[in-house]
């Protein structure tokens, strides 16, 4: 099973609520960006190398029904709706992945809608796990294209949406921890080596840990040639 990956936004209507006459309040936010050819559609993962998300890359979880959470910071406890309740909706747009939450008579719900009120919220984010990618090199950094998710687990609105100087990004290094192995593999793919019958006796008998080890090496290598 893949690593469950977070990513953060904080561009417009990345959070708000909808307010109509005679109808209860719904928290509103955009919990992914789709790529748009601008700097801040994409997500910064480490320097020299970014993340976008093809405006196709949730149409199979939407379309197969499945269960996804809206909950306040990633937090079970602070549980907002469920898709299969009928508490949350989610809407493929050109801009991105929207989250409608009918506000609940719960104390998260009056949390959140009171800090967003107040300007305390502005970001939000989603948790999920890569179905289908592709690597890039571009004039401007080595891109990852997320293609296919495989599962969408949570959306909601966050605290803290992202710690780079772009609007979206990641918070913390343990949200990338998929992206930099598959970045890894990659790298290493790009590496000629010889194949000899000596070096596929040797590969054969390594450990899966030591085939990642061998991956890692040849990534390293592969970046110290392009410096």
């Amino acid at each position: 099973m893949s690593t469950v990956e977070r990513r953060f936004v904080a561009t417009d209507n990345a959070v708000g609520i909808e307010e109509r006459a005679g109808e209860p309040s719904k928290i509103t936010g955009y919990a992914s960006v789709f790529y748009d050819g601008s700097r801040g559609t994409e997500y910064e993962l480490w320097e020299g190398v970014s993340e976008r998300i093809d405006p196709k890359a949730f149409d199979r979880v939407l379309a197969d029904g499945e269960d996804v959470a809206a909950l306040f910071n990633h937090d079970p406890n602070q549980l907002l709706g469920r898709r299969s309740a009928g508490t949350l909706k989610l809407e493929v747009f050109s801009k991105g992945l929207r989250y409608t939450i009918p506000a609940e008579d719960t104390q998260a719900s009056r949390d959140v809608l009171y800090n967003i009120r107040k300007g305390n919220l502005n970001g939000s984010s989603f948790s999920f796990t890569v179905a289908k990618e592709r690597w890039d090199k571009t004039p401007t950094g080595e891109v990852r294209t997320i293609e296919e998710v495989g599962r969408l687990l949570d959306v909601g609105p966050v605290t803290h949406p992202a710690y780079s100087g772009t609007s979206t990004g990641v918070r913390s290094a343990g949200d990338i921890v998929e992206a930099r192995s598959s970045y890894d593999a990659w790298k290493a793919a790009q590496v000629p080596v010889e194949i000899t019958e000596e070096r596929v006796e040797e590969v054969a008998t390594l450990s899966p840990e030591e085939v990642l080890e061998r991956l890692a090496s040849y990534a390293k290598r592969a970046a110290e040639l392009e410096a």
